[in-house]
C-alpha cells in the first residue's frame, strides 16, 4: 500500500502582484485579453527552476494554483481592471464585443539558478500585442525581459521574487 501512496498533496502558491497605478485617462474602449501562449515547460502549474540555462525541474511539493498561462491572463485582466482606464476588461470566454485582444507569449517564467547553492533569480520573459479586433492589425507591441534576485533558497523568498517579477 506504501508503493501507492503519493504523499502529500502539494503545498499551493498564489501570486498577489502589485495593483498598477489609476490611469490618468479614461478610454472608451473594451479589451479582451486571450489565454498567453507558452511551451509546455512553463504551460503548467508546477515553479519551474532553470539550470545550466537549459535543464528545466520543478520545485518539489509546491505548485502554482492554476497554469501559468491562465495566472498570467488573470493578473493582467486584474491589473487593467484595477487601474481604472477602460471601459470593459474580460477574458475571451465572457462573449463581450471589444474594441481590441491583448495577446501574450510567455517565453520564459522561472527561477534561474547559477549553481545549485546560490539563490535564484525569478526570470519573466514574454510579448505583449494589442490587436484591433476590427482590422486585425496591431496597435502596440511589448517585450519585456525582468529579472528579480531572490534573497534566499526559501520558498517564501522564491515566491516573493516571482510576484516581483510579475508585478
Amino acid at each position: 500500500a506504501s508503493m501507492l501512496d503519493p504523499g502529500p498533496p502539494p503545498t499551493r502558491i498564489q501570486l498577489h502582484p502589485a495593483a498598477p497605478e489609476k490611469a490618468a485617462k479614461k478610454l472608451n474602449k473594451q479589451v479582451i485579453v486571450a489565454l498567453p501562449q507558452a511551451e509546455r515547460d512553463i504551460d503548467s502549474d508546477g515553479i519551474a527552476l532553470l539550470f545550466n540555462g537549459r535543464e528545466i525541474r520543478y520545485l518539489s511539493g509546491v505548485r502554482w494554483t492554476t497554469t501559468v498561462p491562465m495566472m498570467v491572463q488573470r493578473d493582467l485582466i486584474d491589473a487593467l481592471i484595477i487601474s481604472e482606464g477602460l471601459r470593459g476588461v474580460a477574458d475571451e470566454a465572457a462573449g463581450i464585443s471589444s474594441n481590441a485582444k491583448i495577446l501574450c507569449d510567455i517565453k520564459q517564467f522561472s527561477l534561474r539558478y547559477e549553481s545549485e547553492t546560490a539563490p535564484p533569480t525569478a526570470w519573466f520573459v514574454a510579448t505583449f500585442r494589442i490587436v484591433d479586433q476590427n482590422n486585425g492589425r496591431v496597435l502596440d507591441s511589448k517585450a519585456i525581459d525582468i529579472t528579480v534576485p531572490a534573497f534566499s533558497t526559501e520558498t517564501a523568498a522564491l515566491v516573493q521574487a516571482c510576484e516581483t517579477a510579475l508585478s
